[in-house]
């Protein structure tokens, strides 16, 4: 399992290009979230996209194991194929932890320069990002194990859409305020969908 989670990380961190994904990814979501400067981008920005940015890791390490036939490979490996989609999805798990410590920075610096929101809506949002990381974790992953990089980037990017684009809604409707009062309730029933699809 650890040969497993290092190479995925070789494929995703040491590869020149998908580094440069990753930096460019962050670096902008980054910087538009500082530019937007207001509530509702700030809830598409860090509620939405960097949770996703942090499931990016089985995309990378599905198109590098096709490209090699590593997968029929990996499968004569002394591990059974429940350890191997265990180790993929910790380090999604590990990846997605690491993506919301960046959201948490940026969540911090940008409340303390703008102070558009409270810390108690900062948490809520990033809260209900758990929760969607989780759930985005768990779909994305499916979709690249049992169909491959194609369709498993097809659902990936359909799933960031329909997240990307009811937040748009409610922006639009100015139905976004919902988020900042939303039971604790709601927050909870997120993060437990996340995790119950994260363990199935």
């Amino acid at each position: 399992m650890k040969g497993i989670m290092l190479k995925d990380l070789y494929e995703n961190f040491c590869i020149p290009k998908h580094l440069a994904a990753y930096i460019f990814g962050y670096c902008v979501t980054i910087i538009c979230t500082f530019l937007s400067a207001n509530q509702y981008t700030f809830i598409l920005f860090t509620g939405i996209v960097f949770p996703i940015l942090g499931a990016c890791a089985a995309e990378y390490s599905t198109e590098e194991d096709e490209k090699s036939n590593f997968t029929k490979l990996q499968i004569t490996f002394p591990v059974t194929k429940a350890q191997i989609i265990l180790a993929k999805y910790l380090l999604g798990l590990v990846l997605i932890s690491f993506s919301l410590l960046i959201d948490l920075i940026v969540s911090l610096i940008y409340i303390s320069i703008f102070r558009t929101i409270t810390i108690t809506e900062m948490l809520k949002i990033i809260g209900l990002g758990v929760g969607f990381a989780l759930i985005f974790l768990a779909v994305s992953y499916a979709g690249f194990f049992l169909l491959g990089k194609h369709w498993g980037t097809i659902i990936f990017l359909g799933f960031a859409a329909v997240l990307g684009g009811a937040v748009g809604l409610m922006i639009s409707l100015n139905h976004a305020d919902a988020v900042f009062t939303c039971s604790p309730l709601v927050l909870l029933g997120v993060l437990l969908i996340g995790a119950l699809m994260t363990v199935l």
